[in-house]
């Protein structure tokens, strides 16, 4: 297995502070703390990388930028139609549609994209609140 780069680690480490999923560029914007003299294409190679081996989560919505989090685990997607926010959505039952379809349709599910939208809490808040 190869060893966990620096910037890999670093990258880790804004993508699970953050609520939503970020662009490349907002990690490279969040990294530059930590390593001044990064380059966004050394944010993108890693990114790639980290992908292709299943370490972080990565989104490709509506033909919108590449967004990236940290859970890697199969699970569904809220994103808000506001902001453009992206939540994961985990929950039992989501695991168990997929645990089902697999037992009557006889298919190996390896991955998914499930994705809600609509307005997330924040949104909602503030469009309520101007009412």
């Amino acid at each position: 297995m190869p060893r966990k780069s620096k910037q890999r680690g670093i990258i880790l480490r804004v993508l699970k502070r953050a609520r939503t999923h970020l662009t490349a560029t907002e990690i490279y914007d969040a990294e530059r703390n930590d390593l001044p003299n990064i380059s966004l294409g050394t944010v993108y190679r890693n990114l790639k990388i980290m992908g292709q081996r299943g370490d972080i989560d990565v989104l490709n919505f509506d033909g919108s930028l590449a967004r990236f989090g940290n859970n890697s685990y199969p699970h569904a997607h809220f994103k808000c139609d506001e902001c453009d926010a992206i939540f994961d959505v985990e929950d039992p039952i989501i695991d168990e549609v997929y645990k089902e379809l697999e037992r009557t349709e006889g298919h190996s599910i390896f991955t998914h994209q499930l994705q809600f939208t609509g307005l997330c809490q924040n949104c909602k808040s503030k469009i309520l609140g101007r009412s």
